[in-house]
């Protein structure tokens, strides 16, 4: 699971250019929740230093989905370019949560030596810790094999987010009216992202859409280091109206900057706000 590849540090990234609150900011805060429609898909494009290096695919699962805790399913794909030297990263990362989107549960797949070694974090709250196991399975669908307890994280604050979940929490949120952190489970650690205030009525331009989009900008920084050298200073743009969906993000990793940028979308009746 802790391969040299930079790729899943990337989908992280994307999903944790969002703004969120913890648990003891009593300030009145402005939510939306029409923004999450089941099946709507959302396909980015992954760049660094130029280079197309793979794709992010994020998809809202419908309830049928659900285990029985969690009210909101999300997952992600990830799959690096087709005929890259030295990489080649297929990961599917999942999320359940609950009504005001903090995490409930958080596993990952990723494809390795023709099987999948599987990464889970099973939420305890009452007893304030996070199991990390660590398993492999031939297939997706096939059960865990040598399933194994690798760490154990303490929670000190609640609710937790992991970087798919940050997703769906910060299009739940409107607005951030001053710099904030928030619990982060990520590279097999528990640690902190800040957020900054956001910035509204901003323009980006992307390939996919031929008119400047309007945006409300992000930027924070991620406290504790990520997957693949995922550190420090990013930057987001996510939709200025009702959807909120994720337009681009950008930050610098180990080995230089990378940029995500909105390919395509499937959600009924939406196009990206002029």
């Amino acid at each position: 699971m802790k391969s040299s590849i930079i790729l899943f540090s990337l989908a992280l990234l994307m999903t944790m250019v969002v703004p969120s609150i913890t648990l003891s900011d009593d300030r009145p805060q402005k939510a939306n929740t029409s923004f999450y429609i089941e099946g709507e898909e959302l396909l980015y494009d992954v760049s660094w230093s130029g280079i197309n290096i793979g794709t992010i695919r994020l998809k809202a699962l419908s309830g049928r989905e659900l285990s029985e805790e969690g009210k909101y399913k999300a997952v992600a794909y990830i799959d690096s370019r087709s005929g890259l030297p030295f990489v080649n990263v297929h990961l599917v990362a999942y999320t359940e949560m609950d009504s005001s989107f903090n995490s409930l549960n958080s596993y990952s797949f990723e494809e390795q030596d023709g099987g999948w070694q599987k990464l889970q974090y099973r939420y305890q709250f009452l007893e304030k810790r996070i199991i990390v196991e660590e398993a492999t399975q031939e297939t997706l669908d096939s059960p865990p094999q040598h399933s194994i307890v690798c760490d154990t994280l303490r929670i000190v604050k609640i609710p937790i987010q992991d970087g798919i979940s940050l997703v769906f929490l910060g299009r739940h949120l409107l607005q951030v009216q001053d710099s904030i952190s928030y619990p982060t489970v990520s590279n097999e650690k528990l640690g902190e992202t800040l957020f900054y205030p956001l910035r509204p009525h901003s323009k980006v331009n992307i390939k996919a859409w031929e008119k400047p989009i309007s945006v409300v900008e992000l930027s924070g920084k991620m406290i504790l280091e990520g997957i693949f050298g995922l550190r420090g200073d990013f930057k987001g743009s996510f939709s200025d109206d009702t959807a909120a969906i994720p337009i681009t993000a950008e930050m610098k990793v180990i080995l230089g900057s990378v940029k995500i940028e909105l390919r395509q979308w499937n959600r009924k009746g939406w196009n990206p706000p002029e």
